[in-house]
């Protein structure tokens, strides 16, 4: 579209068709587009597509009856003048945060700005229409149509956001997907393998996964454990149930299906011999001379490496990650904490909503409700939204290094996550 376009406008307006800032009506008959390439006011361009924004004034407002909508597009690939197709997103001017269009109001604006951030959301649902006509649920609704106003992940990204683009954050709404019969933030979220940071490997883990150094461990659906070397798809069969496992170079602590604990100073062995200590957790982590879990109440207890001596820690998470002194954690309502020093907790909340973290120095990395992977430096409070879709992510001593387990239990690794 030319940068400008002086289009002489209608001194009345209807809620529908005269709602665009000139006096044709039907737009999706293209009399509009034609209009303006007969007036020599928009380039006829093949395969273009055209953006109108339409609303006059201040008290410009629009009623949702049934035969309207806050923004439409057009993507039948109608012949216009010689053969040129083309495709039409027309969209509102929201001047009003009460505007009946604004389906952001209430849940927030991550630039502080509803008319950005509205328009931003609203753009991206006619786009994803546009882009994807042939996408499409049962019910012959698009993509984005069969979402409409809903959007997942928020809270993350340090706002009302669920998106970190170049550092510029968006609320963007969600997509359906057909393979997970659900709406989504991404196409595919079954699996995090049209991700560019991750390599899928072979084997299942449906419960659990651990990586340290280059070993790595996990357990299946059936609580057999396995162990392997970081990047291999080869798995070797570890002695003993687990429900989940936690492990730190050799040394190995998990839980059973009966929350029994157990530990062993050589996860390397085949025969494994695990020590069985006195405690009831239904998750645990191990980092260096210390591990501490979670019970079924969501009670903390710490202790040094395969020691009885427990200590309870103030506050409730329901599931913990340590690394050297440091805790983090999610509650029962995914919010997400971490203290510094668990034998002195001072507990700092920390902005999102995720279901399990995994903690590395100063790198914090985690994995919402709806498979989203998020990272931070724990020192700048900001969350950074990574490719894939996992269920679990566990990072190695490095913090760079990591792998995660999706729903279906595929096994997925990066070289460098941060």
């Amino acid at each position: 579209m030319k940068a400008s376009v002086d289009v002489t406008c209608s001194s009345t307006c209807s809620a529908w068709s005269g709602c665009f800032p000139c006096t044709v009506t039907q737009w999706k008959e293209a009399g509009l587009l034609n209009t303006l390439f007969s007036q020599g006011k928009v380039d006829k361009i093949e395969n273009a597509l055209y953006i109108f924004i339409y609303g006059t004034g201040a008290t410009y407002s629009f009623s949702q009856a049934p035969n309207q909508m806050c923004a439409t597009h057009d993507v039948a690939e109608t012949d216009v003048n010689g053969g040129y197709r083309y495709r039409v997103i027309s969209l509102p001017i929201i001047k009003q945060e009460t505007h009946a269009c604004n389906f952001l109001r209430g849940i927030g604006y991550p630039n502080n700005d509803y008319q950005v951030d509205t328009g931003a959301a609203i753009l991206f649902h006619e786009l994803v229409e546009v882009v994807l006509p042939k996408f499409e649920d049962s019910g012959s609704n698009g993509v984005a149509d069969k979402c409409a106003n809903q959007v997942v992940g928020i809270g993350l990204a340090g706002a009302k956001a669920n998106v970190n683009v170049g550092g510029q954050k968006y609320l963007l709404p969600s997509i359906w997907s057909n393979t997970d019969a659900a709406c989504t933030l991404l196409l595919s979220s079954a699996s995090a393998s049209t991700a560019s940071i991750w390599t899928k490997v072979g084997g299942t883990l449906g419960l659990s996964i651990s990586v340290s150094g280059n070993r790595v461990c996990g357990t299946n659906s059936a609580h057999y454990i396995f162990c392997s070397t970081f990047g291999q798809s080869s798995w070797s069969l570890r002695g003993g149930l687990l429900k989940q496992i936690s492990i730190d170079g050799n040394r190995a602590c998990g839980v059973t299906g009966s929350d029994d604990v157990f530990c062993t100073n050589d996860i390397d062995n085949a025969a494994t011999q695990w020590t069985l200590i006195s405690a009831k957790l239904k998750q645990i982590d191990l980092q260096g001379d210390y591990m501490c879990g979670s019970n079924s109440a969501d009670e903390i207890f710490c202790a040094p490496f395969m020691s009885s001596s427990w200590t309870q820690l103030p506050g409730l998470l329901k599931q913990v990650s340590i690394s050297g002194k440091r805790l983090c954690g999610v509650t029962s309502s995914s919010s997400v904490f971490c203290a510094d020093d668990f034998f002195n907790v001072n507990w700092r909340l920390l902005p999102g909503s995720l279901d399990q973290v995994d903690v590395n120095g100063d790198n914090l990395c985690g994995t919402a409700s709806d498979g989203s992977i998020w990272c931070m430096n724990i020192n700048v409070q900001s969350w950074i939204r990574k490719d894939g879709i996992l269920k679990k992510v566990s990072m190695d001593g490095t913090g760079i290094r990591a792998y995660g387990i999706t729903s279906a239990g595929e096994i997925f690794y990066a070289s460098a996550i941060n």
